[in-house]
């Protein structure tokens, strides 16, 4: 394997970090991700397919200790020419994605962490977490993947944070009906945290994933918006009265024509790389550029 050598802490016995760039670089047998999910968990693995099918996700690496998190901000920060960027720093932990299982969201995420010793810190927490939680499943009785006994510990992924200014969840196949023939959209106004807590009722539409026809279009009824300030700290503040209808209630449309062609065509070459039907996070950023966050397996698809 060929693992961020500028981080400085690769050792014949093992390693310690890997940019998500260099892990697809590095010619893995990816067929199944399996291999990678086991030294990086799913969530990482999951991103590295999504990088080798060359979609777009924020520059980031994995990290296993509170130490090599802080060398690899540092490594994050030359290559991103950012000072002091602002990251989110999520679990990748195996016993939380998974095809069969999902325990998706017991584990924190914290975003907009700026600095070497607050990325540290924000490792060992979440490092802390995924180990009641992996406690807690064995105690259960639920299998897990053992940790690769290179590093101890469990992988802790920290990216570059997204300021977005639109951000939602799709689906490569309708996650109630099962349907394989459509795709999913939900999207919202800023940062997509008010989305996946259930804060704000999202924009929804349903696309033909064959002839790009919308069957399905609702607009959102969202109160609050979600944004990230130059401290890194998430804002909560309500939505211009402006965007929101006086007589219907809803909030002014998130998804332009383009932006939904976007998601939807992004969201197929997710199902394409990770190989079943996907659960995608994604966010536009104040260019317009759209970021994929994550994919992941719908785990809840009903049979059809």
């Amino acid at each position: 394997m060929r693992w961020l050598d500028e981080l400085g802490e690769r050792e014949e016995r093992g390693f310690s970090a890997a940019t998500l760039t260099e892990a697809d670089a590095s010619g893995l047998q990816l067929a199944s991700g399996l291999r990678l999910a086991e030294v990086i968990g799913g969530k990482a693995a999951g991103l590295a397919l999504l990088l080798r099918a060359g979609l777009p996700v924020p520059d980031g690496f994995v990290a296993w200790t509170p130490e090599t998190a802080r060398a690899g901000y540092a490594v994050l920060a030359r290559r991103s020419g950012i000072a002091h960027p602002l990251v989110a720093v999520r679990s990748s932990s195996p016993v939380e994605d998974g095809q069969a299982r999902s325990a998706a969201g017991q584990l924190p995420t914290e975003l907009g962490v700026r600095g070497a010793d607050a990325v540290a810190e924000a490792v060992a927490r979440i490092i802390a977490a995924e180990a009641t939680l992996s406690a807690e499943a064995t105690l259960s009785g639920q299998a897990q993947r053992p940790r690769p006994p290179e590093t101890g510990s469990f992988p802790v992924l920290v990216q570059l944070m997204v300021s977005a200014v639109a951000a939602g969840v799709s689906f490569s196949a309708h996650p109630v009906t099962g349907a394989r023939d459509c795709i999913v959209v939900e999207a919202v106004h800023g940062l997509g945290v008010l989305l996946t807590d259930g804060q704000v009722v999202p924009e929804h539409v349903v696309v033909h994933r064959h002839t790009g026809a919308v069957l399905t279009s609702r607009l959102g009824r969202q109160r609050l918006v979600a944004t990230i300030g130059e401290a890194g700290l998430t804002h909560v503040t309500r939505l211009d009265p402006a965007s929101i209808d006086a007589t219907s209630g809803a909030s002014s449309p998130v998804l332009t024509p383009a932006r939904l062609d976007a998601v939807v065509a992004a969201t197929a070459r997710a199902e394409q790389a990770i190989g079943v039907a996907a659960d995608v996070e994604w966010a536009f950023d104040e260019t317009g550029q759209l970021w994929v966050l994550q994919a992941r397996p719908i785990t809840t698809l009903p049979s059809v």
